[in-house]
């Protein structure tokens, strides 16, 4: 060991290198699992809550989109709007999409107010028809996203 001091020493300080490395190898490896794991929980996550805006805002457009009057759509939409506030906030996160969702619903209240005062919908109804598309779209665009960030 005295050698060391006065010779090559390199033996020495790699297998001392190699064995404290050793343990730091290995937690930044666990360390990077946790992190794919979380990642990929993330991305799932974000999948079923797209999905699930998608059928609530989808419900919300052919209701609106029916070709039933407003007497006999009138108990849906009271059950319908009640929590529209909630259902967006809880999407607020996913930014374009929730805005996109927030356009569809806004579209289809102008619909229901135009039912009521017996007015003409047909504008309003192809209006919505646009906000729908435009939101698929945007959810389309944000899974896609998200699908290209896990190939990274």
């Amino acid at each position: 060991m005295w050698a060391c001091f006065g010779g090559d020493c390199t033996g020495l300080v790699a297998s001392v290198t190699a064995i404290w490395r050793l343990p730091t190898d290995r937690r930044t490896s666990q360390v990077s699992h946790q992190r794919e794991g979380w990642k990929k929980h993330r991305r799932e996550r974000a999948l079923q809550d797209i999905d699930e805006l998608k059928d609530r805002i989808g419900a919300l457009y052919e209701l609106a989109s029916s070709w039933k009057g407003f007497e006999q759509k009138k108990k849906h939409y009271l059950t319908a709007f009640q929590d529209d506030h909630t259902l967006l906030g809880r999407f607020h996160k996913y930014g374009s999409v929730a805005q996109a969702a927030r356009d569809v619903l806004h579209w289809c209240m102008f619909v229901m107010d135009a039912e009521r005062g017996a007015g003409g919908t047909r504008e309003l109804k192809t209006q919505l028809n646009n906000k729908h598309k435009a939101f698929l779209c945007e959810c389309e665009n944000h899974l896609d996203s998200l699908l290209t960030v896990k190939d990274r």
